[in-house]
């Protein structure tokens, strides 16, 4: 201690810029005094002489406090320790003893917290999410490498004055040790002397619930061996050198390990699925688990399935054990929103899927760069969960149950019109989008807000994460008998549904349509909505008979109103049926007469898509040089500048008309041109954003590698093919992917993963049990010599 003193005094002396001589002169203490104390000689110099010495140095309040501490250590022959009396001031609650789950976030903590490289850890998180009670837990692991120990202090930061850091650092000096009458009054005097204590011995800190980054950054621990946790339900993303971790709720098994660790394994085993409903019901939310596990603790006569009935009645009421309550904690959240941000948390309760500043605007009818601050403010108030994808968010389960529960004294009628009408017409302009270049829509968006969706990545992205949401609003549309906003979302899906996205949802899409078409009595919006039907649900779905009885009644209604074009587009999908199930006359015979009413009804568009299906069909039936020439045809007419590829729609009409020509040549063993062909459609179905295509040209493109004798690049095609369509669904297909990927692999001398690849597709194949896949079993079994 003495040598510490003495190298602080000596510091001083120099720092002031005087010699002993001169330091002598101003303190009036001896230059033998002085010399003996900067050598150590001196081991308890007296309180007057040391005020004397710090005073002719003219050193700052911090400076001065910490050489008196160590003076006065070293007379009375004590170590520098907390007293019992100031400790308490921040002595840290004891851990929960039913902690559970969080292994991975504990790690981090207790890494960051050896890491002298880090000085401050933030957790993040909403309102019940388990902040304070991991960062207790990680403290008392970490507390005995601290000599200074581990302090705890409440800063109160969801108060309606929060306390300032002037105050909560008096608290922490007096908890190290600090006398009252040495504290300074001003926090550019206590934040030095704060730094200095813990330069003398690293001290580690729990600032539990800051209100924001001008309250916990001058308490943050910044010396090297100190550590700093801060838990707040802001993010404070402006605190200087901190590491960051956002909690959210516990995973399945931890929920439930949490519950049985309050309410006992043996009860959580006795009624296991009842006790993962619970879990669920409790957002996997750490203080509903608690409170739903005291519930369980205190009542050993009730059920598990009990509890799980009452909150599946009603949660808050369900959530409430003492003190403890769910809604209680988001609600002072709540309480410090702004208005506008108030609002867009309970109108954003409208909204099943993801939330943006947009969604908010439509809501809340709020102007979108207001919106944007009030979805930000909810953001950093740990009200919302920022996503993966760019400034989109998401509610937590009980969050969103909390802001529904608002919504009961908040009219929120117009809000529910407006987004069910933003949802009808941005789903029905990006379906738009899809629009071959040469197709104008009978109806178009109706009057009133809509996404700002400009490109077909935008609108494809758009429609799949909407999904749910847009198709709801089609169903309100429809029960409130909004036929002509029903018709122009259903017709406009005709191209985006081409592209085999969700087939499941098609059939109800299209039965509204065929309703709302019948509602007005339009025969001609009847058979194109028939048409639309018969091809989700005959060739999606493969309900081959269901579909072909649709497209006849289609075809019915063409011919009723005088639409030879449509019609054609009736036959077309009959065509497609018949081939399905091997019928290569019938669908010959019927794409002819689909050819026929195309040239009838004045569209060049389905005429060509129609010859494009004649030339795969002239191909089964061994007429290659005549299916080759045609699909050349067909391609031609698609590279015309009004189909050009940059145009979207034409894009992927030229990529779907590149396909059957690529196999064509493929058959024919044109193996350098049909390389040319895949290559230039995985290329405009990669720019498109559409994986299913991509997944068949790539397939195109594995088999003729293959074909030139590049095993290794045939090798890497087909599997990502092979990828690419057990993604996408693709079933008939990803069996021959595979079989193909097997067959170079064997060339390669991989035969182990080519019998690997075999046995799968054989797998898929009696799983799926249709005609088709019963066919490519036989041929698999003979390749695998299995039974």
């Amino acid at each position: 201690m003495s040598t510490e003193l003495a190298e602080l005094l000596r510091a001083a002396r120099r720092t002031a810029g005087l010699t002993q001589e001169e330091l002598a002169e101003r303190s009036g203490i001896s230059v033998r005094a002085i010399s003996d104390l900067e050598r150590g000689r001196a081991r308890a110099p007296q309180r007057r002489t040391v005020e004397a010495l710090v005073a002719a140095a003219e050193l700052g309040s911090a400076e001065r406090l910490l050489i008196h501490r160590i003076a006065k250590t070293a007379r009375t022959g004590q170590e520098t320790a907390l007293p019992c009396f100031t400790k308490a001031l921040c002595e840290p609650p004891c851990a929960i003893g039913d902690f559970a789950g969080r292994d991975a976030e504990l790690g981090w903590l207790v890494e960051l917290g050896k890491d002298p490289a880090t000085s401050t850890a933030v957790l993040t998180g909403p309102p019940g999410i388990g902040k304070t009670s991991l960062a207790i837990r990680a403290g008392a692991t970490l507390a005995p490498i601290f000599p200074g120990g581990f302090l705890f202090l409440e800063l109160d930061g969801l108060a309606e004055q929060p306390p300032a850091p002037t105050q909560l650092l008096r608290r922490l000096l007096g908890a190290l040790g600090v006398e009252e009458d040495q504290l300074p009054q001003h926090l550019d005097d206590l934040v030095p002397l704060y730094r200095a204590l813990q330069r003398e011995r690293p001290v580690l800190v729990l600032l539990d619930n800051a209100a924001d980054e001008a309250q916990a950054r001058p308490l943050a621990a910044t010396m090297p061996g100190s550590f700093t946790i801060i838990t707040s339900r802001r993010g404070l993303t402006g605190l200087e050198s901190a590491a960051w971790q956002t909690l959210d709720g516990l995973d399945g098994d931890e929920a439930i390990d949490l519950l049985a660790s309050i309410a006992g394994q043996a009860r959580i085993d006795r009624e296991p699925l009842a006790a993962a409903q619970v879990a669920e019901l409790c957002g996997r939310l750490p203080l509903a688990l608690r409170i739903a596990g005291n519930q369980l603790a205190s009542r050993p006569r009730w059920s598990i399935r009990q509890l799980a009935d009452r909150l599946g009645e009603s949660r808050f009421p369900a959530l409430e054990a003492g003190d403890l309550r769910v809604r209680a904690a988001f609600d002072v959240s709540y309480r410090q929103l702004s208005e506008q941000a108030a609002t867009a948390f309970r109108r954003l309760a409208l909204v099943d899927g993801e939330l943006s500043a947009e969604v908010a605007a439509v809501v809340a009818d709020l102007p979108e760069c207001v919106a944007a601050d009030a979805i930000e403010e909810l953001a950093d108030a740990s009200l919302l969960t920022p996503m993966a994808s760019d400034r989109h968010y998401e509610f937590h389960d009980l969050l969103r149950a909390f802001a529904r529960a608002l919504l009961a004294d908040d009219p929120h009628e117009d809000a529910q019109r407006r987004f069910t009408d933003w949802l009808l017409n941005s789903a029905t302009k990006a379906g738009l989008l899809f629009l071959p270049p040469t197709i104008h829509p009978q109806r178009t968006v109706q009057p009133g807000p809509v996404a700002a969706i400009e490109t077909r990545q935008e609108a494809f992205a758009w429609l799949q994460s909407r999904q749910s949401d847009w198709i709801a609003a089609l169903r309100v549309a429809a029960r409130e008998e909004r036929h002509d906003t029903v018709l122009a979302l259903t017709e406009a899906m005709h191209w985006y549904s081409d592209l085999g996205v969700a087939p499941e949802i098609w059939p109800e899409v299209f039965e509204l349509g065929v309703a709302a078409a019948r509602a007005i009595g339009s025969t001609r919006d009847e058979a194109v909505q028939l048409n639309l039907l018969g091809w989700a649900v005959g060739v999606l779905l493969e309900r081959r008979e269901e579909g072909v009885r649709l497209c006849r009644l289609a075809l019915a209604a063409c011919d009723k109103a005088g639409e030879h074009a449509e019609a054609g587009w009736s036959l077309f999908y009959l065509a497609s049926l018949d081939r399905s199930i091997g019928d290569l006359a019938a669908a010959s015979a019927t794409i002819d007469q689909a050819i026929e009413r195309f040239i009838a009804g004045a569209d060049p568009l389905g005429e060509h898509i129609a010859r494009s299906a004649r030339a795969t069909l002239l191909l089964a039936e061994g007429r290659p040089d005549e299916a080759i020439d045609t699909h050349r045809r067909v391609v031609a007419f698609f590279r015309r500048p009004e189909h050009h590829p940059e145009t979207g729609g034409g894009a992927i009409l030229l990529a779907h008309r590149l396909l059957p020509l690529g196999n064509a040549l493929r058959a024919r063993r044109e193996w350098e041109q049909a390389l040319a062909v895949f290559t230039e459609a995985v290329g405009l179905f990669r720019e498109a954003s559409m994986r299913s295509g991509e997944a068949r040209a790539r397939y195109g493109l594995g088999s003729a590698l293959s074909g030139i004798g590049d095993l290794a690049a045939a090798r890497d095609e087909l599997t990502a093919a092979v990828k690419l369509l057990r993604e996408t669904g693709a079933g008939h297909t990803r069996v021959r992917a595979q079989r193909d990927l097997a067959a170079v692999l064997d060339r390669l001398g991989e035969t182990a993963l080519a019998r690997e690849n075999r046995a799968n597709a054989l797998e898929f194949c009696l799983a799926w049990d249709t005609e088709e896949t019963r066919a490519l079993a036989e041929e698999l079994r003979a390749e695998t010599g299995s039974s």
